[in-house]
């Protein structure tokens, strides 16, 4: 009877993994706006550059604050199970340490995340058009006229 139940609830939980894959639907845009949702820049773009630096940038501070709030669990978990006078405590101990290990580590790993958001910020820049103002002389007075300006650095 066991296995009958087993079985049942196994087949149901495949049931539902199977049609969620259905990776054949592909839904098309109807809207100007559900276009802009499909939209995927050019690579080597200023657009292209922008989008990667504002998604790492986010995992970077997803990486930040959950890696805290883990490193803070773990200290508190561990600082009560160390100060606990029952032995069947002990698993809270460990927990805690575990925690903090898992927490420091993502902390740890958001740094790189943030350097290279702030390398693609700097590489969007870099890309982007700019207008300058650039001076020239006119008799004894200093005139400036506009001039747009691109700056690929290779």
């Amino acid at each position: 009877m066991k296995q009958q139940f087993l079985a049942i609830i196994s087949l149901f939980v495949l049931t539902g993994i199977c049609r969620a894959q259905d990776s054949l639907h592909i839904p098309s845009p109807k809207t100007s706006k559900e276009k802009d949702q499909f939209f995927t820049p050019a690579k080597n773009s200023r657009e292209y550059y922008v989008e990667k630096e504002s998604k790492l940038n986010t995992a970077g501070w997803v990486l930040l604050g959950g890696g805290m709030a883990m490193g803070i669990a773990g200290t508190i978990l561990y600082v009560n199970a160390n100060h606990a006078d029952n032995w069947n405590e002990l698993g809270n101990e460990w927990g805690g340490v575990f925690l903090m290990i898992a927490g420091s580590a993502m902390v740890i790993t958001s740094v790189p995340i943030f350097i290279r958001s702030g390398y693609y910020k700097r590489k969007a820049m870099d890309i982007s058009a700019n207008l300058k103002f650039e001076p020239y002389q006119s008799g004894l007075a200093m005139k400036s006229y506009p001039a747009i300006g691109l700056r690929i650095s290779l």
